[in-house]
Formats: C-alpha cells, structure tokens, sequence
C-alpha cells in the first residue's frame, strides 16, 4: 500500500522515461497523468477520461479584458467597492 509522504526512489531512462511502481499504478487506476513543473518539483496528477477533455478545454480558456480598463490600478479600484487590505 502506498502511504502518503513516503517516497520511492524511481530511475530515469535512456529515453526520459519514469516507471511508476505497479502498486501505484494499480490504485490510481488510470495511466493519464497531467504534469507540471513547480518550483523545482514535479508533480503528476491522475487524470480520469471523463476530466481529461475538462482539463484540455479548460487549458485553452484565454481571459481577456477591456482593454480600455488596463490603466486601472485594481488595488485601488478595490477600495472604492469595499475591499480592504488586511
């Protein structure tokens, strides 16, 4: 059984590949992983099919805004709806 803050030490290839141990592998029960790379971690994240078209749609969302509100300093707009700075 895998137990959490526990570690594996896992190799990486000639290829660049990582072998998750079978015992994991059986648990999570899938074998789509979303990674990223965080200030010098690396994290791997079941991904389940149903989530795996969320995630990539939800990846190619682009926020705009109103250009014509970009010389707007939010910290103080803020103030003018009611929020406070802490």
């Amino acid at each position: 059984m895998w137990v959490v803050g526990v570690g594996t030490v896992v190799e990486v290839d000639d290829r660049g590949r990582v072998t998750i141990p079978a015992e994991i592998r059986r648990l999570l029960k899938t074998r789509k992983f979303l990674i990223s790379f965080r200030e010098g971690v690396i994290e791997l994240k079941p991904v389940y099919d149903e989530k795996l078209e969320a995630l990539r749609a939800f990846n190619e969302i682009k926020l705009i805004g109103d250009p014509r509100f970009a010389h707007i300093d939010a910290a103080k707009a803020k103030h003018r709806v009611g929020g406070r700075k802490r």
